[in-house]
């Protein structure tokens, strides 16, 4: 009886090759590397959506200003109406005044409080237009900034779904080698057991 050692996985039923061994262990290896890369991909979509979520979320916070802008302007238009309606009855009040005069009436004696009360709406629908116009152009700015949140929002989107396909891609390698691997497994296992019992 000889005094060495059989060689490593000789004469042990079940036992594989080294280089069979080394050979699977690398397949396991790169299994494991394709599931980290899937894991990365998933974590790298789910950080653009969550970008893409905030973009959107400030996407309606500017449109709501937006509205709350037309909203603004439409009011004061309104009151540039009402004070045009008033100053338009101070005017025919002028005129009455003057055809009365031209006819050889009397002069009233109140032309000259109406000229100062038309000219102070003139200055407040001057004052109220130009509040109405900067509402329009705020109103507008806003929804060309709500317009680049959706943009970019929806960029964010866009990638995220390449990550999700570089995601569903790895781990459907990852799924095909495992299967694959565990079968050459266990063909192997059972193809040295047959030995073994031979």
């Amino acid at each position: 009886m000889s005094g060495n050692p059989p060689p490593s996985g000789a004469g042990i039923p079940g036992s594989m090759p080294e280089t069979r061994v080394r050979f699977f262990s690398q397949e396991y290896a790169d299994i494991a590397k394709l599931r980290e890369l899937a894991q990365k991909s998933s974590h790298q979509a789910m950080k653009l959506r969550h970008k893409s979520s905030k973009y959107l979320t400030s996407m309606e916070s500017y449109k709501h200003k937006a509205t709350i802008m037309k909203e603004k302007a439409s009011t004061t238009r309104q009151k540039v109406s009402l004070f045009v309606d008033k100053m338009k009855e101070l005017e025919d009040e002028l005129k009455m005044g003057a055809q009365a005069v031209s006819s050889g009436g009397t002069r009233p004696r109140d032309q000259s409080k109406l000229h100062l009360k038309i000219r102070k709406y003139q200055e407040k629908i001057a004052k109220y237009q130009r509040k109405a116009a900067l509402y329009d152009a705020k109103g507008q700015h806003y929804l060309a900034v709500s317009s680049q949140k959706k943009v970019t929002a929806d960029m964010f989107e866009e990638k995220a779904k390449v990550y999700d396909i570089e995601y569903q891609n790895y781990n459907s390698r990852a799924d095909r080698l495992q299967q694959a691997t565990e079968e050459d497994v266990s063909q192997a296992g059972s193809s040295k057991q047959q030995v073994g019992r031979q």
